[in-house]
């Protein structure tokens, strides 16, 4: 019980400092001429998690599954973030039966990490199938999954 108490207590001033430190940095990053829509919008970076778009596995991958099982990047470039966030706008409404998301061939796990905390973009399968982080859902065309593809990638390679 008393090490459960000084656990808690020691996270807690942790938690604390943290939390100034990234306001501090946020604070004096929107002051120095950053991109304007980057301090509007609070994202600094997505944490990537991925197992390569294509590949096919013998045993199914679901969204819990992929942070153990995928790589893993981070994407902090604002042309990047910008054009991830277009393809995902982009994403029509799935109508067909086979293009609803089911969490059975994910791929990629998009993390927003702000100044708030850590927040799921969308989840992705292999053929397109998306589940946004407010529970949406929509299918990207293959030229989008591409693209979304090259740009992860390239950040994988660095």
């Amino acid at each position: 019980m008393i090490e459960s108490d000084i656990l808690r207590d020691l996270g807690m001033r942790l938690g604390r400092k943290l939390i100034a430190l990234m306001a501090l940095s946020g604070f004096l990053l929107g002051g120095v001429g950053c991109d304007s829509k980057a301090a509007r919008s609070g994202v600094n970076v997505i944490q990537v998690f991925y197992l390569p778009i294509g590949m096919e596995t013998l045993v199914g991958v679901t969204t819990n599954d992929l942070e153990s099982r995928g790589k893993r990047c981070r994407i902090d470039t604002r042309r990047d973030i910008d054009k991830i966030m277009e393809i995902l706008n982009s994403a029509r409404p799935a109508k067909a039966p086979g293009e609803a998301f089911e969490d059975k061939t994910v791929r990629v796990k998009l993390v927003e990490e702000t100044q708030q905390g850590m927040h799921v973009i969308a989840v992705i399968e292999n053929q397109g199938s998306l589940k946004r982080g407010d529970g949406s859902e929509g299918v990207l065309s293959p030229s989008d999954l591409s693209d979304l593809k090259k740009i992860i990638e390239a950040h994988l390679s660095k």
